[in-house]
């Protein structure tokens, strides 16, 4: 294994045979997970890894959004 170090925030990757394995760095909500977030995700290239790990980042600021406007609809709704 060929440790990848830091390319990106949030992910740790090293290649594993011939992938490039990333892995997200710190916990996920359930939220995240139930809606789509991948705690790890896989890729033949470097530069793919790169591009599916900027994605899942992009995923991640929007689900943090709907996860927090769910947040503000229970307050309205108590």
């Amino acid at each position: 294994m060929e440790d990848l170090g830091p390319l990106w925030p949030g992910w740790h990757a090293e290649r594993v045979g011939g992938l490039v394995v990333a892995r997200r760095v710190g916990g996920l909500t359930d939220y995240q997970l139930i809606y789509g977030y991948l705690e790890q995700v896989e890729a033949k290239t470097v530069s793919e890894i790169v591009v599916i790990c900027k994605a899942h980042n992009i995923l991640a600021q929007w689900v943090a959004i709907a996860e927090a406007s769910q947040g503000e609809q229970r307050a309205v709704s108590s």
